[in-house]
């Protein structure tokens, strides 16, 4: 099988831009269907849901009101009993047996007895007194509420040994409600609290009072909103449920039961408990699953009109999509001059412009990539040149030639050593770019050249950041500007110039500084005037090849003083 066959089997598997199009649009249409759908069902469940909170709200508020007055109402039972200072001296007096006795016939047991008439509720209260010489009063049975209202004496050798008296101490828990003893198979429950001296702050005894969970509650066994909607008392330190309207486990977590359930709660008995109310899922949805199948109806049938009026005009669009992917695939193959003749003023006449704007603009660039490729190759070519100076290289042969006259063979080898490695570096295997440590070697074996030439009279001092030395950079950009104030600065005996290599975020940062004779600001411009060929030619050429190199925000400035010297600052990036 041919390569031309494959590839026409290949196509038939991609989808055309008109194709495309119409599929996106289905999509679209499709997704907008389902949307609507969706809100319409959501919008349903959400009033749904809206009215139920509400609802369940007013309930719960109200449940949460009457639960907190028959809480409340055994807790001032128990403060009344607490702060009863005569009580408290009952409790801890040191009396004998006999006089305990009396105290507890004439005034303990008719406070206890009518506090306990007070109740709104048949409640039993017990003390479990730690004063050994008072004497146990109760009724003997395993039903505390039985006789309506109750209430006894005990002392509190009875509980020290109970788990659920030991749990409470352990927790530092006091003033808690809690289902002990037999509580949970009469269905009652518990307020237990510690009895405190005023005198010393000491526990002198214990409280428990006890009430039937069904009068504590019994505004939440009358709670009916909706037909799967359930109520639950919480205790949420432990999230577990403390009363519940249809008789769930008192030690159940409430999270067990609320995953799918749509949830209220209500703080109450000072946010210690809460009223938490739950509806099933399914009973809020109910009436939104009719709504549901309509509106699936209505959007299969949208769908299917708008499939059809956008298979039509698709294909009008596929007429012009044609039309440029024709002039583009013309473009590709080579015929640059290839442009779309399109005159609308929608969408595909914007296209077409564009597409001709592009097409002018690569062949401006390809011609100016050329011509700048060609610029940048002449202007190395003509740096190397200018390096390999004929005129340097007859100087240094004649000062070697009359070094040899004058038998020093010395500092002719180191001439011609420092010379073959200056023309080494210089070449640099043809190559463009060096290390900036090569280049400052080449420009030390031009210094060490002319010192051998011009002995004392110049001084030369270099300060390098070590850390330029493994960077690159363009070759012969430094050795120019050392020649040029070698030739140019000197105006009196000595000289000197100093090399400074430094290292910024961005860029390194070349200077040579001389204390020469220095330059006019016209001389400066004059320099790096293109037009300028006899002038500052080196100094320009070094500035090109930079630029044409690194761009345009790198090159060479020149900062000058007349009698002061000149310092020549080369940026280029790191």
């Amino acid at each position: 099988m041919s390569i031309y066959k494959t590839k026409s089997k290949i196509k038939k598997y991609f989808l055309s831009f008109t194709n495309k199009l119409m599929l996106l649009y289905l999509i679209l249409v499709l997704l907008s269907d389902v949307i609507i759908g969706v809100y319409s069902y959501t919008a349903l469940t959400n009033s749904r849901t809206s009215y139920i909170k509400e609802d369940l709200t007013k309930v719960l508020q109200q449940t949460r009101d009457n639960v907190d007055t028959q809480i409340g109402d055994v807790q001032r039972i128990s403060n009344q009993l607490f702060d009863d200072y005569s009580l408290q001296n009952i409790l801890s007096s040191k009396s004998d047996a006999y006089g305990l006795y009396d105290l507890t016939r004439l005034y303990l047991i008719p406070v206890l007895k009518s506090n306990a008439n007070l109740s709104l509720n048949p409640i039993s209260i017990n003390i479990y007194t730690q004063n050994n010489n008072m004497s146990e009063s109760y009724t003997p049975t395993d039903r505390p509420l039985s006789n309506d209202r109750s209430y006894n004496i005990y002392n509190s050798s009875r509980i020290y040994s109970k788990s659920w008296y030991l749990n409470i101490i352990k927790e530092n828990e006091d003033n808690v409600w809690r289902q002990v003893e037999n509580d949970a198979k009469n269905h009652n429950i518990s307020l237990l609290r510690k009895f405190i001296s005023y005198d010393n702050f000491e526990q002198i005894g214990y409280l428990r009072i006890v009430v039937s969970m069904k009068d504590l509650f019994k505004s939440i066994n009358s709670y009916k909103v909706e037909e799967n909607s359930k109520l639950y008392l919480i205790e949420n330190k432990g999230n577990t449920i403390v009363y519940s309207s249809n008789g769930d486990s008192i030690v159940e977590k409430i999270k067990d039961k609320a995953d799918d359930d749509f949830v209220i709660k209500k703080d109450l008995y000072g946010g210690k408990w809460s009223l938490v109310a739950l509806v099933s899922q399914s009973e809020l949805h109910a009436e939104a699953s009719k709504i549901r199948n309509v509106t699936i109806l209505i959007c299969s049938l949208t769908f299917i009109i708008v499939s059809i009026l956008g298979i039509f005009i698709s294909k009008r669009f596929d007429k012009k999509v044609k039309n440029i992917v024709i002039s583009i695939r013309s473009f590709k193959e080579g015929e640059l001059t290839k442009r779309i003749k399109y005159t609308g003023e929608d969408e595909f006449g914007y296209i077409s412009s564009t597409f001709n704007k592009m097409a002018d603009n690569i062949q401006e660039l390809i011609e100016e990539g050329y011509i700048t490729e060609i610029n940048k190759k002449a202007i190395e070519l003509e740096a190397l040149q200018s390096q390999i100076n004929p005129h340097f290289l007859y100087n240094t042969l004649s000062s070697i030639n009359s070094l040899a006259n004058l038998g020093e063979i010395n500092k002719v080898s180191e001439m011609v050593s420092s010379l073959v490695k200056f023309y080494r570096l210089t070449l640099n295997k043809g190559k463009a770019v060096m290390a900036v440590g090569e280049e400052l070697e080449q420009v030390k074996a031009y210094i060490d050249i002319q010192e051998i030439k011009y002995g004392n009279r110049f001084k030369i001092s270099y300060d390098i950041d070590e850390k330029v030395l493994k960077c690159t950079t363009l070759k012969l950009i430094l050795q120019p500007f050392v020649e040029n104030a070698l030739n140019h600065a000197w105006y009196e005996e000595n000289i000197h110039i100093r090399i400074v290599a430094e290292m910024t975020n961005e860029s390194i940062i070349f200077k040579v500084i001389d204390n020469g004779i220095g330059m006019k600001k016209e001389t400066i411009s004059l320099i790096f005037n293109p037009k300028g060929e006899s002038l500052g030619y080196g100094i320009r050429n070094v500035n090109d090849r930079i630029r044409l190199h690194y761009g345009k925000q790198y090159g060479v400035s020149i900062f000058s003083r007349i009698g002061i010297g000149t310092t020549i600052k080369i940026i280029i990036p790191k």
